[in-house]
């Protein structure tokens, strides 16, 4: 961790503070540079190393592509999310891309970039209809995610909202917070529309 400037105007190199002034981050990744021997080598990867040298437990990982569009299949990689999350483990996402091109992908989602997994649910509508949906954050502090269930879907409902909060204790309505790290997608949306890789640690 490089600071540049003055002291009371000083300026990070190879992060930033956070929107409360805190360091935390910064310091953390200063500390994975170490582990991986320099910022350069740091800047890439891939999540499993990650998780597994934070918390020093076994990773299970797998992709979206390598699921067929079968119903029994992407039943079979519901359930295994749900489970996982429902044992406390710790889930990220990878979307597919180059970390050396900045571009989003088709759901507005920054390409080469991870994201915490926080919850799998089920929202019913007043019609029965069942939606199996991802709570996602982006670690950037926000997020241009424009799928479905996004900020602009005109399918969400006063009901909708309040099931999203019973289900995550997360208290933001998905309709306006546009500068929230939060968001819904659907479970599908990674799968249609960019390859993903999950990883969870084994609790």
């Amino acid at each position: 961790m490089l600071f540049e400037g003055s002291r009371d105007n000083a300026r990070l190199h190879f992060g930033k503070r956070g929107k409360d002034g805190s360091l935390w981050s910064a310091l953390l990744e200063k500390a994975w540079a170490k582990v991986k021997g320099n910022y350069i080598l740091a800047g890439d990867g891939y999540n499993k190393n990650a998780l597994r040298a934070l918390t020093g437990a076994p990773v299970d990982e797998y992709f979206s592509k390598d699921f067929s569009s079968t119903t029994d299949s992407l039943d079979a990689m519901w359930n295994d999310l749900q489970a996982a999350l429902a044992e406390g483990s710790i889930m990220i996402a990878a979307t597919a891309g180059s970390g050396e091109i900045v571009a989003n992908n088709n759901c507005g989602i920054s390409m080469a970039h991870s994201l915490s997994v926080l919850d799998a649910f089920i929202m019913v509508d007043k019609k029965g209809n069942e939606f199996k949906v991802l709570l996602m954050r982006d670690p950037k502090g926000s997020h241009g995610y424009s799928w479905r269930w996004s900020t602009i879907d005109p399918k969400w409902t006063d009901d909708l909202v309040t099931q999203v909060r019973m289900a995550t204790g997360v208290d933001f309505d998905p309709r306006y917070d546009t500068d929230s790290p939060y968001f819904i997608t659907p479970f599908e949306a990674f799968k249609n529309n960019a390859d993903v890789g999950y990883c969870f640690v084994e609790v």
